[in-house]
């Protein structure tokens, strides 16, 4: 029986201690990933052009492609992230 009293009394104690002191439930928040911002420069758009063409093995002339430049210009009045459709989208 004196296992049970004691049980019953740690309760008790648990619950004054928590309406004493409070929790931190209001105060925690979720920590969300950030978005990557990269900043425009004209040498970060040079590298970032030349790695793609590297990357997909694409002549240097896809980019006087008039669609090229076309998807470019589109893309450079998005006023958030541009949602860059997958392959099975298109």
């Amino acid at each position: 029986m004196t296992s049970t009293v004691l049980i019953i009394e740690i309760d008790e104690n648990a619950a004054l201690a928590d309406d004493e002191h409070g929790t931190l439930d209001a105060h925690v928040c979720e920590n969300l990933p950030k978005k990557q911002v990269i900043e425009y420069s004209n040498a970060t758009f040079k590298l970032a052009t030349a790695e793609l063409l590297a990357a997909t093995d694409q002549p240097l002339s896809a980019l006087n492609h008039p669609k090229f430049k076309e998807m470019i210009n589109i893309a450079s009045h998005a006023e958030d992230e541009v949602a860059i459709p997958s392959d099975k989208e298109i």
